[in-house]
């Protein structure tokens, strides 16, 4: 469930990155901040899960 909405953001933010690159450095950052918090939650997700 986690996993699926951190590909949701990631999706979402590729898409606005592809569509408007005119929001200049503070979309970007917008954009790397979410997609850092889909990275950190993928990783507490595996990291609580047991297996490999």
């Amino acid at each position: 469930m986690v996993s699926v909405t951190a590909s949701l953001i990631s999706a979402g933010v590729f898409r606005a990155f592809s569509s408007d690159q005119s929001y200049g450095p503070g979309f970007a950052a917008a954009g790397a901040l979410a997609l850092g918090g889909a990275t950190l939650i993928g990783w507490s997700q595996r990291r609580i899960s047991p297996g490999p």
